[in-house]
C-alpha cells in the first residue's frame, strides 16, 4: 500500500480517531472501578479498518490489471478498455469484488458496553489490573501511529520543499 495516499492519511485519522475514544472508555472504567453495577466500556474499530484496507488493495489491484492490460477478454485488443466496471453512488452498494462498500470517511469509532461476565458481587464488570494493561496498549499503539502520521507528513513537506527548489 502507498503510504502518500490520501488514503493512508485518512486511515491513519480514523486509527488515531479510535484509540482517543478507547482511551475515553478506558479511563471510564477505571473511574467507576467501585460503581457498582457498571458495565465496562469498549471502542471495536479494528474490523472496519481492517476491511478498509482489504476493499482498496482489492480495488487498487484490479485497476493496476485494467491498466497492465491484465483480464482483456479480447487478447487482440491491445490499448483498448474492454473491461466493464461497476460504478456505485451509495456507500451501501457491493462491489462486483465482493463484499460491502467501505466508506472511510464516513466512520466513526463508536464506544459500547462490553458484554462481560462480572466476577464481582456488586455486578460490576471492571478488573483494574485489566484496564491498566489496556490502556498501555493503547498508549504505545497510539504514540506508533502518532509517530507514522508525523513521518508522514514531514515526508510531504520534503517533497513540496524539493519540487519548489526544481
Amino acid at each position: 500500500m502507498e503510504l502518500t495516499t490520501s488514503f493512508s492519511i485518512e486511515l491513519l485519522s480514523k486509527a488515531l480517531d479510535g484509540h482517543a475514544k478507547r482511551h475515553l472508555a478506558i479511563t471510564s472504567n477505571l473511574a467507576n472501578v467501585d460503581t457498582p453495577a457498571y458495565k465496562r466500556l469498549d471502542v471495536t474499530f479494528e474490523q472496519h479498518l481492517s476491511q478498509a484496507v482489504q476493499h482498496h488493495q482489492s480495488a487498487t489491484q484490479s485497476s493496476e490489471q485494467r491498466v497492465q492490460g491484465g483480464g482483456s477478454a479480447y487478447p487482440y485488443a491491445t490499448g483498448i478498455e474492454t473491461e466493464l466496471r461497476l460504478r456505485t453512488i451509495y456507500p451501501e452498494h457491493y462491489h462486483a469484488e465482493g463484499g460491502a462498500a467501505v466508506n472511510l470517511a464516513e466512520f466513526e469509532p463508536q464506544m459500547e458496553q462490553a458484554n462481560q461476565f462480572s466476577y464481582r458481587n456488586d455486578e460490576n464488570s471492571v478488573d483494574i489490573e485489566q484496564e491498566m494493561v489496556q490502556l498501555a496498549k493503547n498508549t504505545e499503539r497510539y504514540a506508533a501511529l502518532s509517530n507514522m502520521e508525523s513521518k508522514l507528513f514531514s515526508g510531504i513537506r520534503t517533497v513540496i520543499k524539493e519540487a519548489g527548489s526544481i
